[in-house]
């Protein structure tokens, strides 16, 4: 006996899991990148704290907007 063909409800499930993984994987990469980013910027400039390295790989967006407020602040003249 054949096995039974999925439901579309079952489908719709399996398909919105994996869109949901791909946001994830998404969004990893997008925190590693600006990690990397502010990485980048603090050993170009010689100054700052590694603490906005780990904030941006647990935060993303919102430790960027930080990161550039404080840089902004301590921008010397």
């Amino acid at each position: 006996m054949p096995p039974a063909a999925p439901s579309a409800a079952a489908k719709l499930a399996h398909d919105l899991a994996g869109l949901l993984k791909l946001c994830f994987l998404a969004g990893f990469v997008f925190n590693i990148l600006v990690a990397v980013w502010i990485y980048r910027d603090i050993r170009k400039r010689g100054d700052g704290s590694g603490i906005f390295i780990a904030l941006a790989l647990l935060a993303g967006i919102p430790a960027a907007i930080i990161y550039s407020l404080v840089r902004i602040a301590e921008k010397k003249p």
